[in-house]
C-alpha cells in the first residue's frame, strides 16, 4: 500500500464512526469532560458517569462554599462587635431588624472591614434600641467603650 495523504485522512472501511447526530447529542457531555484526564475525556462510556459525578461534586462544592462564607461573615461581625461591648451577633441582628435597618450579613461584614465609622453608627443604632427596650444591664452600660449617645442624638429613634 502506498502512503499518501488520502490514505491518512480516510478512515478504514471497517472502522466504526458515530453518526453526526450521535456526536452532536454527546457533545455537551464531552464539553464538560474536556479537561478530564485519560479516557474519561473522550470515551463515551467513561465520560458519561464522570460528568455526572463531576456535576454532583460541583453542586456540593457550591453549597459548602456558601456555608463557609456565611460562617466567615458571622465571625467577622462578631469580631467587629467585640470592641463595642458585649453584644452578640444574634442580638445585634435582632435589634437592627427592630429599627428597620435591612442590611444583610455580607454588607454588614463589608462595613465592619472597610468602613468602621459607618459600622460604628449602625452598632450604636442597635445599642440604642437595646437600651430603649431595657435589655441592657447596668454593668454592660458601664463597660461600653463607646456610649451610643456619642454617635446618635437623644431624639434620633422615636417609635
Amino acid at each position: 500500500m502506498r502512503l499518501s495523504l488520502v490514505s491518512l485522512i480516510r478512515a478504514p472501511r471497517n472502522a466504526k464512526v458515530p453518526s453526526k447526530e450521535k456526536l452532536f447529542d454527546r457533545l455537551p457531555i464531552f464539553r464538560i469532560t474536556s479537561n478530564f484526564f485519560g479516557r474519561r475525556r473522550n470515551c463515551w462510556s467513561l465520560a458519561m458517569p464522570a460528568a455526572q459525578k463531576g456535576l454532583v461534586r460541583s453542586a456540593w462544592g457550591k453549597k459548602v462554599k456558601g456555608m463557609y462564607s456565611r460562617m466567615l461573615r458571622i465571625t467577622r461581625l462578631e469580631a467587629a462587635l467585640h470592641p463595642y461591648g458585649q453584644m452578640s451577633y444574634e442580638s445585634f441582628a435582632e435589634n437592627l431588624a427592630k429599627v428597620n435597618v435591612l442590611l444583610n450579613k455580607r454588607i454588614l461584614a463589608d462595613f465592619a472591614m472597610l468602613e468602621p465609622r459607618t459600622f460604628k453608627a449602625i452598632v450604636s443604632l442597635a445599642q440604642k434600641k437595646q437600651d430603649m427596650d431595657g435589655e441592657t444591664s447596668q454593668k454592660e452600660l458601664l463597660t461600653r467603650p463607646y456610649p451610643s449617645d456619642l454617635v446618635l442624638g437623644s431624639n434620633y429613634l422615636k417609635f
